[in-house]
């Protein structure tokens, strides 16, 4: 299998640049935010995500294919707080790809607790959305 992290590698911007968006965020981009968030929690929600289930790689997979779908429209979307947050995520869920027949009970309850600070971050207001640059 392939190293997980540099499958991860491509989609970030280097040395933590960040792109702005010239021009408005199109309604689209918003819709596809929710559509691809939608997404995550319903494999989030899987049995093998709870505390006493262990996730196979397919479900892991799944969950990656997803977070990045997620990640991608939150760039589209100019919603920088959400997609930082995913690449944070993906250093977890490298690690679960890496060690899927293990049990990982505090992992999965992030990938779930993931889902749900995400739906909250689409539900702030603008001035909350970006993060605070002091560099």
């Amino acid at each position: 299998m392939p190293n997980t992290q540099a499958l991860y590698a491509r989609h970030r911007h280097p040395s933590g640049a960040l792109v702005r968006l010239v021009g408005g965020v199109q309604p689209e981009a918003c819709l596809t935010v929710e559509a691809a968030l939608a997404s995550l929690a319903a494999i989030a929600e899987r049995p093998s995500f709870d505390l006493a289930g262990v996730p196979g790689e397919g479900d892991v997979l799944a969950y990656a294919l997803a977070l990045m779908r997620l990640r991608e429209s939150a760039h589209a979307a100019g919603r920088t707080r959400l997609m930082l947050a995913c690449d944070a995520l993906s250093v977890t869920v490298a690690r679960l790809l890496e060690r899927c027949n293990q049990a990982h009970c505090e992992q999965c309850a992030a990938l779930r607790r993931f889902v749900v600070h995400a739906q909250a971050m689409l539900h702030l207001p603008a001035e909350y959305a970006e993060p605070v640059r002091t560099h």
